[in-house]
């Protein structure tokens, strides 16, 4: 396979750059994971990855594949987490949900900082190894200085940024998907064992990463041949399966052999469930024969089922109860820094003239299809909780926009709106930090505007708390109402006597009437997420409706919303 243009041997100044980013994009990972504070997903994740390590790791719904239990789980082996001791053992039906709020209840506020700390820090790795591989692919396609900025692109983007500083699977889920793409890449031009055995590798960890890219394992063994159908080469049929026997006892393994073979009373039971698809069904059989991970299993299951049923999503101002067709496309449009678009946009113009005129060649097809693949996959599926979930597409956006700057850099006005779109896409990245998770970009109205568009992990995943108190006390706010989404703990950051807790109307007990009426002279400080009201049963739906029609007086690192009536 041929190249966009011959590559030159790394230069001296490569690495030290390379170095420096590595370093910078650290120190601000390490920053935000001991600032951030904890998300709504968060304490689940850490019961799994502290049961991971002692084997115990079987509580439902077992959505989260282990790669980042394996990864975290060991900073937590002597920590004291207020578990039950038998939490996890064989027959226990507690939920993975209901222990975490439990474990957060009995952790002291003091030590909540340190105990998340310590297994987030240990996950930067993924978007650290993420830039190295984007930077590694940018260098064999392009120019050395497109690819120092596609790497800084992918490392300071706002979102990219802030989701790398959480005990979360989308950077893990992106490093794999990236790999796995780069890794046949080099196998399509050159079919060798050692680039199979690294696909296998990639194919795994998309596995081990997220349930989503267990399509992966079905594409791989077809991309391995496709090169080879036309003459046909025995060698590729022998590499295809073997990538897929490694890439399956690699799974085995770090699934800790906790294995399950399906019996016809699963299979039946599959079958007569209407929200699981057909397809499934049928490809379920094949675990007849072979075993499969039980608590990846599980958590699949869980996840086809949740498909069927209505899934609420805040877009656009509205509630919509099966999500839209649009939510991705539109939420990068608002979410991605302008830059990004723009250069994004233009590189994919100008890929589709060198298609048109034949320039590319087919191993280019890997890093232009993995992108829009994703999200096209993504919005067929009413799961939308916000622009993380597509993050594996983001390193093949930049792609396009290294295209673009690779297209451009040579005539002096191409450089000169180079430098300007660099400028605005530093200027963007810095006014937001440490608070990238509320990200909106300049074109939407920044981050004040952004709760006209969305709400949930795209704005507010309950990481606010300290934020809020840092504003109470700048402004000397003796005490305020608070009614919060999310997993943290108030005490954490407020005396008692500092905020009363306004429960939002998860059950009848806890709501006010159909609405909650604000008294004047109080202080209010609402979660952004609950306002929309698309969590609650339809009678609820309304509950926040007062706030809703009222002007924020303060936004508090934009994701608490402060009223006084």
């Amino acid at each position: 396979m041929g190249k966009l243009q011959p590559q030159t041997p790394i230069q001296r100044w490569e690495p030290i750059a390379v170095a420096a980013l590595i370093a910078l994009t650290g120190a601000l990972l390490a920053y935000l994971a001991w600032r951030t504070g904890v998300t709504v997903d968060e304490p689940g994740h850490l019961i799994g990855a502290h049961l991971y390590w002692k084997g115990a790791d079987r509580l439902p719904p077992g959505d989260m594949p282990p790669l980042i239990k394996l990864v975290s789980g060991w900073t937590l082996r002597r920590s004291s987490l207020s578990l039950p001791a038998d939490l996890g053992k064989p027959g226990d039906v507690r939920r993975e949900w209901e222990s975490a709020l439990t474990m957060m209840e009995r952790i002291p506020p003091s030590r909540i900082q340190r105990v998340f700390f310590s297994a987030r820090i240990p996950l930067i790795v993924f978007p650290l190894l993420s830039t190295l591989i984007l930077w590694r692919w940018a260098r064999d396609l392009f120019s050395p200085i497109t690819a120092i900025v596609a790497a800084a692109l992918f490392a300071l983007e706002p979102t990219s940024l802030a989701h790398g500083a959480i005990l979360k699977n989308d950077h893990a889920a992106t490093f794999a998907y990236l790999l796995f793409w780069y890794a046949m890449w080099r196998y399509w031009r050159r079919a060798s064992l050692a680039n199979a055995a690294w696909i296998a590798l990639a194919t795994a960890l998309c596995m081990l990463a997220k349930l989503s890219l267990l399509f992966v394992f079905g594409v791989a063994p077809i991309l391995i041949l496709l090169p080879h159908i036309k003459p046909f080469r025995a060698i590729a049929l022998a590499h295809a399966v073997g990538a897929g026997a490694l890439a399956y006892a690699i799974v085995l393994a770090a699934a800790q052999f906790q294995v399950h073979w399906l019996s016809d009373a699963d299979l039946d039971k599959l079958a007569a469930d209407r929200t699981i698809p057909e397809w499934f069904s049928r490809a379920a059989e094949a675990f007849e024969v072979l075993p499969v991970p039980a608590q990846m299993w599980a958590g699949t299951v869980s996840l086809m089922s949740g498909l069927g049923y209505e899934m609420p999503v805040y877009f656009l101002g509205q509630i919509w109860p099966h999500g839209h067709p649009l939510y991705f496309p539109i939420a990068l449009l608002v979410k991605a820094p302008v830059s990004l678009i723009v250069l994004g946009f233009t590189g994919a113009v100008l890929l589709t003239i060198a298609i048109v005129r034949r320039r590319l060649t087919w191993a280019d097809v890997l890093w232009i299809v993995p992108g829009p693949l994703y999200l096209f996959l993504a919005s067929r599926v009413p799961i939308q909780l916000g622009v993380r979930l597509i993050l594996p597409a983001l390193p093949f956006g930049i792609l396009l926009a290294a295209y673009c700057m690779e297209q451009v850099r040579g005539s002096r006005a191409g450089r000169v709106a180079l430098a300007a779109m660099l400028a605005l896409f530093v200027f963007e990245s810095a006014r937001i930090y440490p608070n990238g998770i509320a990200f909106f970009n300049l074109a939407a109205g920044g981050p004040g505007a952004g709760f006209r568009y969305l709400a949930d992990s795209n704005l507010d995943w309950g990481q606010g708390l300290g934020d809020l108190a840092r504003w109470t006390r700048a402004h000397r706010i003796p005490s305020i109402r608070l009614s919060y989404f999310g997993a943290d703990a108030p005490l954490r950051y407020f005396d008692p006597t500092e905020f009363e807790t306004i429960p939002p109307p998860w059950i009848d007990r806890f709501a006010k009437g159909p609405q909650l009426i604000p008294e004047p002279g109080h202080y209010y400080a609402i979660s952004p997420t609950l306002l929309p009201g698309q969590f609650f049963v339809p009678k609820y739906r309304d509950y926040y409706a007062r706030f809703r029609s009222m002007t924020p007086i303060a936004r508090p690192g934009y994701s608490m919303f402060v009223y006084k009536p």
